[in-house]
């Protein structure tokens, strides 16, 4: 196999690429630990892609044995990167607070990083947390243009935030709320 040339010279892109490989099973068998192999080393050298991947393993058990700090570390240099995926991932940790204390303003900050590349879900979960002043100050306004964009990218927890919003909003903030909306551009990393 050339790609196993290749990762073996050193090459990050083919190392994670034969993580993905091994880890679903794409005309090899199913091979989890080979996977977390290919992904640390392609992670070891800075690759965010398999960063996140090798987070995922260790959260979930696969290939190796579940250890969500060390998946938390993972996750946090791909997020440190700009992955907009491990931003998302360590907003839920710290809103959920599994494995590290739960902190709603260090899942709005990460929420916030992820929302601001386009991160649909992301935008919906910072969403609700400026309609409730969850670790933000409360903002319906701001709440209303992140729900709004999310349910435009098709998540639905968006969409029906945004019309349960509008039920105790003014016509004038649904209003700045879209001008909001029609305005934001994305920040990609």
């Amino acid at each position: 196999m050339r790609l196993v040339e290749v990762g073996n010279s050193g090459n990050s892109t083919a190392q994670f690429k034969l993580g993905q490989i091994f880890e679903f099973g794409m005309g090899v068998p199913e091979d989890p630990a080979a996977a977390v192999t290919w992904y640390r080393r392609a992670a070891e050298q800075g690759d965010r892609e398999a960063q996140y991947s090798l987070g995922h393993m260790f959260d979930v058990g696969q290939g190796v044995d579940r250890d969500i700090a060390q998946a938390i570390i993972w996750y946090q240099k791909a997020a440190e990167q700009g992955l907009a995926a491990a931003q998302f991932t360590l907003g839920l940790t710290y809103s959920d607070g599994d494995g590290v204390p739960k902190d709603a303003g260090w899942a709005a900050r990460w929420y916030q990083k992820a929302a601001d590349q386009g991160d649909g879900n992301s935008q919906a979960n910072l969403g609700m947390m400026y309609w409730l002043g969850d670790g933000v100050p409360r903002d319906v306004i701001i709440a209303y243009m992140w729900e709004n964009l999310a349910a435009a990218q098709g998540v639905s927890k968006g969409k029906l935030a945004r019309e349960t919003f509008e039920l105790s909003m003014t016509s004038a903030q649904v209003e700045a709320g879209q001008k909001l909306s029609r305005e934001w551009k994305p920040n990609k990393k």
